[in-house]
């Protein structure tokens, strides 16, 4: 398993276990900030992550014990990825550090290059339990909200969230 440990904001490890959490290996990013990391199968894996000079997304293929820069950066802040299959996924998140208009982009070729759609809310997190139907849950100045697809990201609508709901974090 995986866990990101936040140290001031601007630095993160990304941590790692091989055997069920008795112990763990930590990868320390200096200036950058992991923000999401999936394994869709047991060995490939990406991890999202942000610093100064913009949002990157890196790609695994040996459980986490290494990790590749994949091309290009996407132009926004990165809060959450989802992997379906070893290479169709979808990266989400907003402009200006996570705030104001929203962006989920998605790859079919392992990242390599990625569709951008762009939505009323930054999206704080994104999820697929069916590769077709995905949820995305974000905020916008007013409410939050929550984005359905069931064309696996050709188009987002609207969900009505449940009243007096605050701020939303996380979907699965």
């Amino acid at each position: 398993g995986f866990c990101t440990i936040d140290h001031d904001g601007v630095r993160s490890s990304l941590i790692r276990t091989t055997n069920g959490g008795l112990s763990w290996n930590s990868s320390y990013f200096e200036f950058g900030y992991v923000t999401s990391v999936h394994f869709p199968v047991s060995s490939i894996g990406y991890m999202s992550f942000n610093d100064q000079n913009g949002n990157k997304i890196f790609n695994s293929t040996d459980l986490g014990e290494t990790w590749v820069e994949l091309p290009p950066a996407l132009g926004f802040w990165i809060i959450s990825i989802f992997f379906t299959d070893s290479v169709t996924g979808y990266a989400a998140g907003g402009l200006s550090g996570g705030t104001g208009a929203g962006r989920i982009a998605k790859t079919t070729d392992g990242g390599l290059t990625w569709s951008v759609t762009s939505i009323n809310s930054s999206i704080r997190s994104i999820h697929f339990p069916s590769p077709d139907t995905g949820y995305a849950i974000g905020n916008d100045q007013s409410s939050p909200r929550i984005y359905k697809t069931t064309d696996s990201g050709l188009t987002w609508n609207v969900q009505n969230a449940p009243s007096g709901v605050g701020t939303l974090l996380q979907v699965s």
